[in-house]
């Protein structure tokens, strides 16, 4: 069995978080969008099944997000786990 990893962010401005969303729409609108104007009906279930790929993995988030005294905890708490 695989160890289990654990992703803690310490610390995500709303900014961070804003681009890194408004990133993935551009990439979503612009291959749907090239798709339209090159009449490729591909590009745009490709743009498409990307843009349902990318929602899927936004509501499976396997991130934690804790502030800093909760992450210091976390961490703690996984040290003396694994001694």
């Amino acid at each position: 069995m695989k160890p289990k990893h654990t992703i803690i962010f310490l610390r995500e401005t709303i900014t961070e978080c804003f681009i890194r969303d408004a990133s993935t729409l551009l990439t979503v609108l612009a291959m749907i969008g090239i798709g339209v104007y090159v009449e490729s009906d591909a590009m745009q279930w490709l743009g498409a099944v990307f843009a349902f790929i990318a929602i899927m993995s936004k509501s499976k988030s396997v991130a934690l997000h804790y502030n800093l005294e909760e992450a210091a905890q976390k961490i703690k708490e996984m040290m003396e786990e694994s001694k």
